[in-house]
This record gives C-alpha cells, sequence and structure tokens, in this order.
C-alpha cells in the first residue's frame, strides 16, 4: 500500500496530489488494456478481469516518485489470483 505525505507529515489522498484524475483514468486504461493485451472492443470480464459494472476504474494504492504515478492493483482486486498483482507506471506529463 502506498502513502503519500506532505511536507509536514499529513497523508495525503490521490485527489490531493493528482490534479486531473479524469485524464489519469484515461491514460492507465489505454495503458492497461495494452499491457494486457486486449483487443478493440473486448471487456474486461471476456478478458478475465473484475472491474465494477465491467467499467475501468483506478486502484486505491496511487504511489508517487520521479515525476511517476504508481498504480497498483492487489492480487484478487480486478483479477484471479493466478494472474497475480497489476502495476501501471504513468507518467505525470502524460496526465497534464
Amino acid at each position: 500500500m502506498y502513502m503519500n505525505f506532505d511536507v509536514k507529515g499529513n497523508l495525503l489522498k490521490a485527489e490531493d496530489f493528482i490534479s486531473n484524475m479524469k485524464k489519469l483514468n484515461i491514460v492507465a486504461e489505454q495503458n492497461f488494456r495494452m499491457r494486457k493485451g486486449m483487443k478493440e472492443g473486448q471487456t474486461y470480464s471476456e478478458a478475465g478481469f473484475n472491474f465494477p459494472d465491467d467499467k475501468f476504474t483506478l486502484p486505491e494504492n496511487i504511489g508517487i516518485a520521479d515525476s511517476l504515478y504508481i498504480l497498483h492493483y492487489n492480487p484478487y482486486e480486478i483479477a484471479p489470483y493466478s494472474m497475480g498483482p497489476t502495476q501501471l507506471i504513468i507518467k505525470m506529463d502524460e496526465v497534464k
């Protein structure tokens, strides 16, 4: 689990350090579909994933490091244990 803090030690939520959540969701979804080899028009459930209402959602685990967003889905969060965890790394510049 990623925990992000400000300079005063206050725990930050993703919304506190991501200025454009909608854009991050779009970029992350494109990255996810490409990395998982999903075909055009293929649903998440057809590909073996379990997103709510079969729609891509960002994980609760989002970290930041060196101008990157690190998105981490734990086993069982979106797929069976056998598929393991999923981690996406998105450059902050892609989300501006």
